[in-house]
């Protein structure tokens, strides 16, 4: 089933990995992955109910042609697009409520300079800053963030987030922003 999704993304892989800490898989798949590692790259993670704007990867490439001079002088510098949506999607739509969040998970990309063995799982995504130069841009919603039961965003201390049901205006937003239709959430959930 997840490869049939895939289909029609080439550069999308499947592999199979045997029980191990994640972020170790993570870090050497994304190292593997690298075409030619004396080249710079651009690395991203998400977790399973994240979901970036359709223009994050054009935006994220302006940004860091923009930076074309600073970025060769570190080994990794974080891109933090930090405005976006959480959200619970279920057979009666979408929930949602804006918020705004440095360096959460979704809409958080690396550059790694060439011959840098560094990978964004190296970091808990909220210490990026912490280890490298990090650029934040509050400018327009770019991710939205699952927010569910039966995942990490429900962790014990998480504060609970009051999600409203989208109108009209929002339910088109998050269809133009996110490509993310709310009939079509409501039939897969009540499928």
């Amino acid at each position: 089933r997840l490869e049939a999704l895939l289909e029609d993304l080439p550069q999308a892989r499947v592999t199979v990995q045997p029980p191990r800490p994640q972020r170790e898989v993570m870090k050497e798949l994304l190292n593997t992955a690298r075409q030619n590692r004396k080249d710079p790259c651009l690395q991203f993670r998400f977790d399973d109910d994240d979901a970036v704007a359709v223009d994050f990867i054009e935006t994220l490439r302006t940004a860091v042609a923009d930076c074309a001079a600073f970025l060769p002088r570190h080994r990794s510098v974080a891109f933090d697009w930090n405005k976006g949506y959480n959200a619970r999607f279920g057979a009666d739509g979408i929930r949602a409520a804006q918020t705004f969040r440095p360096f959460y998970t979704a809409a958080l990309a690396m550059h790694v300079r060439g011959g840098c063995p560094r990978t964004i799982m190296n970091f808990g995504h909220e210490k990026l800053p912490q280890f490298m130069p990090a650029l934040s841009f509050p400018d327009k919603p770019m991710f939205v963030r699952g927010h569910n039961g039966y995942n990490d965003s429900r962790q014990k201390g998480v504060k609970p987030v009051r999600l409203e049901p989208v109108d009209d205006e929002m339910a088109a937003m998050f269809r133009q922003r996110f490509a993310i239709d709310v009939e079509a959430v409501k039939r897969a959930f009540s499928g």
